[in-house]
């Protein structure tokens, strides 16, 4: 099993779109089964849901994200992921900081996907919301290339 960890500050907006959105793709590709997806926050609170902006863009895509709980990146995490992908460059240097471990597996997703940083809707509308949905799909759909080349290697 190949392990993808997204990553972003509070675990309720940016991350957690991204792994409902990496599941629904590998869905409909060869990698359904094979890859494990997870999310964590820099600084989230334990227990937080993702707004109702979030949950919504997510709906208009078929993804029910109701029940999602944010939580903290931990040592755990980092050790279990084969690749970690935050959402901008400076949660990509912070986690590094304090997750040595991180090192040489992780990157931006903008980065890894062909994009820049993913700017964070948080405190927006569903405008926000749907924009930055948006750009996660078109990072994740580059992603894929190089998340199934990578677990070709791994086997």
């Amino acid at each position: 099993m190949y392990t993808v960890l997204f990553v972003c500050s509070g675990n309720t907006c940016r991350s957690p779109m991204a792994q409902f959105l990496l599941r629904r793709k590998m869905e409909k590709t060869k990698l359904s089964g094979r890859v494990k997806v997870l999310s964590a926050g820099l600084c989230a609170r334990t227990g937080d849901g993702m707004p109702a902006a979030a949950k919504k863009a997510m709906v208009r895509r078929g993804i029910d994200a109701g029940g999602f709980c944010a939580r903290m990146v931990d040592a755990g995490l980092v050790g279990e992921a084969d690749v970690i992908l935050t959402m901008t460059a400076a949660q990509l240097r912070a986690l590094v900081v304090s997750f040595p471990a991180a090192r040489g597996k992780s990157f931006t997703l903008g980065g890894f996907g062909g994009g820049g940083d993913v700017p964070d809707p948080f405190g927006g509308g569903e405008k926000e919301y749907e924009a930055c949905s948006s750009q996660l799909e078109g990072l994740i759909g580059t992603a894929i290339g190089k998340i199934s080349g990578a677990l070709e290697g791994k086997t």
